[in-house]
């Protein structure tokens, strides 16, 4: 559903008055150039969590679909298949995760 408002409304962000005692939601036009890599810019903060939460989509569909083969293992010992399960859940919390974190950022 978050996914479905922005995708509908756009990024929009908390913006709080100098105080932090009140604020609105503003839309704000994510910057993906190196403005994005500043903090205390909305912009950039927009854009890192959109980066963030793509990333960790493919990142957990990639561990839940693909297994390495046998000779993966042994070459990066990797142990055995609960080290890569582990993985992949770590994976699904990331999204999980910054998916929270959205709901927080984001309006809804």
């Amino acid at each position: 559903s978050d996914l479905f408002w922005v995708w509908c409304y756009g990024p929009e962000i908390w913006v709080s008055d100098p105080y932090g005692l009140t604020g609105k939601v503003q839309s704000v036009n994510p910057a993906w150039g190196v403005e994005g890599f500043d903090p205390f810019v909305p912009r950039g903060i927009a854009s890192h969590h959109i980066a963030v939460e793509t990333l960790g989509i493919l990142t957990g569909l990639f561990h839940l679909s693909i297994r390495p083969p046998q000779r993966l293992y042994k070459r990066l010992r990797m142990g055995n298949i609960e080290t890569v399960l582990s993985s992949s859940i770590v994976a699904i919390f990331l999204y999980c995760f910054d998916a929270l974190i959205l709901k927080i950022i984001f309006k809804n």
